[in-house]
């Protein structure tokens, strides 16, 4: 028995609190009706500033934009199309936005708990290009407090967005 609680606070350990929580804050209507879609590149903001959070910021900026744009391209359904041709009443333009704190690893490594707390946020919304009516908003939530080693965000981020994109992939035509 003693055996099998310390296996599971390991687990607990190597897991952390990284899971990714989808929600659908605003259910499609209407999206077989348009058959062009422009993605718009991910938008992404963070609570720290240096160097290697920018170029983070970017890298996750360029991994979320090719999923959405791989998972919408994949669908069948719709035609990617970039801005110039996206006026009109048939094309869908998608959002996304990401807020991101990255924390401090170290902080969960050796105090944890909540402290160095890391988290990121990530809104996609599709709108008629027309009138920037919204037909669909998904909302993605990670929180990451414990973890081996203090938890990765790299990793936690990179969920949130595939979460994300796997609820798009279920809503989509």
């Amino acid at each position: 028995m003693l055996r099998a609680i310390m296996i599971g606070c390991l687990l607990l350990l190597l897991a952390g609190c990284g899971t990714a929580h989808v929600r659908t804050d605003q259910a499609a209507a209407g999206l077989d009706e348009y058959p062009w879609v422009q993605v718009l590149e991910v938008e992404v903001n963070s609570t720290e500033q240096e160097n290697n959070h920018l170029r983070l910021n970017r890298e996750f900026s360029d991994y979320a934009t090719h999923r959405i744009r791989g998972v919408i391209q994949d669908s069948g359904f719709y035609q990617l199309v970039d801005a110039a041709s996206v006026e009109g009443p048939d094309a869908l333009v998608v959002e996304t936005h990401m807020n991101i704190t990255y924390g401090s690893r170290a902080k969960r490594y050796w105090i944890g708990f909540g402290a160095g707390k890391g988290m990121v946020r990530t809104v996609l919304a599709i709108r008629r290009a027309e009138d920037s009516t919204k037909l669909l908003q998904l909302a993605s939530d990670t929180d990451l407090s414990i973890g081996a080693f203090g938890g990765s965000m790299d990793i936690a981020i990179r969920e949130n967005i595939d979460e994300l994109v796997a609820e798009l992939h279920r809503q989509l035509p």
